[in-house]
């Protein structure tokens, strides 16, 4: 391997080395599919800046230009699952988070993003399998235990859910959280006494006020 190394003469008159460029041919080579791979990255990347700037054609155009170089691109049909989610096509984001899962070994955000779509379908027992995977997937994953206390909840298993929200924030929001599935299953006692709870440890707690002046109107 050839070496091109410049010198310099140090404060003690003794040549020492400021630095060495190699010059092999072969380390400065850049394979095709080297290039190809930078090239789907650098889309992928401008594809999930417009994604979270709402710009969701531009960003569904790219993640298909991304299929259209790799079509088993895990990271692509994640994201057009997630952007039909957003948009209310929820069996159309199903079936996209299912084929990047059936894709390789799925990541914690997936199988989380899996487990919200099941949710949001109240299919509540398998969202539940998938936010459960997701945890052990990545225990400090927030999300996830977000949402699972929410499917914890909806199920009417609210000592459960009331674990996960701790896990996620203050005790304060986690009654606050349980309080808000209780409003919405219907069981206005129970919320508004644990709307009062998390008002207790946390009076700034707005979203718990406003919460309990709506229950009251009720």
């Amino acid at each position: 391997m050839q070496r091109t190394c410049a010198w310099l003469l140090v404060a003690s008159g003794v040549l020492g080395a400021a630095g060495c460029i190699t010059t092999s041919p072969k380390l400065a080579l850049r394979w095709p599919g080297d290039l190809k791979r930078e090239q789907i990255e650098r889309t992928l990347n401008l594809a999930r800046l417009n994604e979270r700037q709402g710009k969701y054609n531009d960003a569904l155009s790219m993640y298909q230009q991304v299929l259209n170089n790799d079509e088993k691109n895990v990271t692509a049909h994640h994201r057009l699952g997630a952007i039909a989610v957003k948009e209310g096509r929820l069996d159309e984001g199903r079936q996209a988070f299912e084929l990047a899962a059936s894709l390789g070994k799925p990541s914690a955000e997936l199988l989380n993003d899996m487990g919200y779509v099941l949710y949001l379908q109240q299919d509540l027992p398998n969202a539940e399998a998938r936010l459960r995977a997701a945890v052990q997937a990545d225990s400090r994953y927030k999300n996830a235990h977000n949402n699972l206390g929410l499917v914890l909840a909806e199920q009417g298993r609210f000592d459960e859910a009331l674990v996960e929200f701790k896990l996620v924030g203050s005790d304060a929001e986690a009654y606050s959280n349980l309080a808000f599935i209780q409003t919405k299953l219907g069981d206005l006692a129970d919320a508004e006494r644990n709307y009062h709870k998390a008002l207790s440890l946390d009076n700034s707690l707005r979203p718990a006020a406003e919460a309990l002046l709506q229950i009251a109107h009720l």
